[in-house]
This record gives C-alpha cells, structure tokens and sequence, in this order.
C-alpha cells in the first residue's frame, strides 16, 4: 500500500465521523442558532467539536470491536456527537420560561 493508498484509506475510515458531526451541527444550528450566537457558541466550534467526538468513536470502535464498519461502532458515534452538541452548545442555553 502506498502513502497516497494509506491516506485515502484513513480519510475514508473518519469520513462518517466528519459528516455525521458537520451535519448534526448544521441542524443543530439551524434551529438554534440566535440562541446559541447569544451565549458565544459558533458554528465552526461545534462542528470542529461534534466532528473530533464522531471520530474518536469509530477509532475506539475500532480497537475494542477489533473490526470496522460495526452498528455498535456506529450507534456510538451517533450517541458521541449528540453528547458533544449538547456538552458544547446545547446545555448553555438557558431555559425557556413556561417550560
């Protein structure tokens, strides 16, 4: 395998990190975005933060699992960057009277 092979090869391993949590942050953004702005959560944060949960959660799937591309390993990457949408931006916003 070759360097370029090799590369290729890790991108695409993290790739499901990456846009799981790019995606997860645009829609979190989407619908939260004046309130996170107000409490000086940005975009970029939270997808820089929900992007490194996702893929450190395949990577630690990966060496317990010994085997890539496993629904556990992927349930807890879906479970990781929800945590880190919430830890990151979502608990920082105050509640909503009334509710």
């Amino acid at each position: 395998m070759g360097l370029l092979d090799a590369l290729l090869h890790l991108a695409n391993f993290f790739a499901p990190g990456v846009v799981v949590g790019g995606l997860a942050s645009s829609l979190t953004w989407l619908f939260w975005h004046r309130r996170l702005a107000a409490v000086g959560v940005r975009w970029r944060m939270l997808a820089l933060k929900a992007s490194s949960a996702g893929m450190l959660a395949l990577l630690l799937g990966l060496v317990v699992l010994e085997r890539d591309g496993r629904m556990g390993t992927y349930v807890l990457m879906v479970v990781s960057v929800a945590l880190a949408l919430w830890w990151f931006g979502l608990r920082r916003l105050p509640l909503e009277a009334g509710h």
